[in-house]
């Protein structure tokens, strides 16, 4: 929860502040606190942390009027009615927050997933990942990226159905994400084709990763619905260092892949300044 540290802060404040005020509190506002700060500890982060920062929010704005407003110490009832007021208005306003927050990015995170495989998207790619490439470049010596596509998909749509090739995709995506490291990003370009970013990989090491996965892709049939086939990719590679723009990075893969294409299928190309579009 992002509001963690929060919570806690409250927590010890609560705890500290009314040690060295007890004199101000009624019994009952004192047995409130041990009891919302067992609540607290034994059911966080259940619904009574709610009721838990509910009670110790209440004391510390009690706290609050006493000390500063020099308000007389009111009767217990009264004392308990105004912690609980106050604590109750405060946290609703910290617990509404927090769900807005969740809920917004939310769905921040839905408009930048592929539906069918749950990767990154294209508006990913646009909108973020830019921001991420420019900074790795700061970070890193040589970044770089995999543009992959699997051959001769269409064949394979007009052949088996597109049930049959959103499966293919969707198998494909569980490949590829084995391969992924905790840095790395992997996004579905649209249709056939991925794009993996490596921010602490050179193009030599991202080259090596896109053989590895082009072997396992080899060797791995598909199944569905009674039918089995054996599909193969084709990769393009391209690394930059502080010197290239991200545009000619992705340009560049995706020179190189054409012309893995070009040469046959089921193959990766390492871009260099041979490679013409």
């Amino acid at each position: 929860m992002r509001y963690n540290w929060l919570l806690w802060l409250l927590a010890i404040l609560a705890l500290i502040i009314p040690i060295f005020l007890r004199r101000e509190f009624p019994p009952e506002a004192w047995n409130l606190l041990q009891v919302s700060t067992l609540i607290m500890i034994f059911l966080y982060p259940s619904w009574g942390v709610f009721i838990a920062m509910m009670s110790i929010t209440g004391l510390i704005i009690y706290t609050a009027e006493l000390l500063f407003l020099h308000n007389p110490v009111p009767a217990a009832p009264i004392a308990l009615a105004n912690i609980l007021s106050n604590g109750f208005l405060l946290c609703f306003v910290v617990y509404y927050r927090i769900q807005n927050d969740k809920s917004i990015k939310k769905l921040q995170n839905l408009s930048y997933r592929d539906p069918m495989t749950n990767l990154y998207n294209r508006r990913y790619l646009d909108n973020y990942m830019v921001i991420e490439l420019q900074q790795s470049n700061k970070k890193f010596e040589e970044s770089s990226v995999i543009i992959c596509d699997i051959d001769k998909f269409k064949k394979i749509n007009d052949t088996y159905g597109h049930l049959y090739g959103d499966h293919v995709i969707k198998t494909v995506a569980l490949q590829l994400e084995k391969f992924i490291h905790q840095d790395d990003v992997l996004i579905r370009l649209g249709g056939e084709e991925f794009l993996i970013f490596l921010p602490k990989s050179n193009k030599n090491e991202a080259y090596e990763m896109a053989e590895a996965i082009r072997r396992q892709i080899n060797q791995s049939d598909i199944y569905y619905m009674d039918q089995t086939i054996a599909i193969t990719m084709s990769f393009g590679i391209s690394g930059f260092n502080c010197t290239g723009t991200i545009e000619e990075v992705i340009d560049n893969a995706d020179k190189a892949l054409y012309k893995a294409k070009k040469e046959g299928r089921n193959r990766s190309y390492m871009y260099d300044s041979t490679i013409s579009s």
